[in-house]
This record gives C-alpha cells, structure tokens and sequence, in this order.
C-alpha cells in the first residue's frame, strides 16, 4: 500500500519544464521572464529561418522550371525562324 501512496505522490507532483542552453538544464521557473521572452523570441527566429529557407527552395524550383520554359518558347522561335529562312532561299 505504501508503493501506491508513492506513487501517486509522484503523479500529483507538478512536472517544471526543462530547458537545455548549451548542453546545461534549467528548470524554467528559475529563468527570469527576460530570459524565457528572449528564448520564444530565438524560438520563432528559428522557426521563420526555416520558413524562408524553404520558400527559398520552392523559388528555385520555379525559377529553373521556368528557365526550361523560356528555353523551350526561345528554341521553338529558333526552328521556326530557320524554317522559313529555308523556305524564303528556295
């Protein structure tokens, strides 16, 4: 009976989360609000840093469909033009 008293004490503890700075833990609630506002702060850098990364990505991949594209329309003109050049000479 005393291990369920155990071990409903443990379950009734409040959990404080942790945060690793630099291989270090630290219960939040020992960290000043200045420094868990800066840590959302580096938290939403990090998370729009990927955000852009992968737009940028997604700009690359456009840009050289695109690329294909125009050399596609260019190389079209191209055989068109040489077609009727041909045809002109005859």
């Amino acid at each position: 009976m005393s291990s369920e008293l155990n071990t409903q004490q443990t379950e009734q503890t409040p959990k404080v989360p942790s945060i690793f700075i630099n291989g270090k833990e630290y219960k939040q609630n020992e960290l000043s609000s200045d420094c868990l506002n800066a840590i959302a702060v580096r938290q939403d850098l990090q998370a729009s840093r990927i955000r852009h990364v992968l737009e940028v990505e997604k700009i690359d991949v456009l840009t050289k469909y695109y690329d294909d594209k125009i050399e596609k329309e260019i190389a079209k003109k191209d055989e068109s033009k040489d077609t009727n050049t041909e045809t002109e000479k005859k």
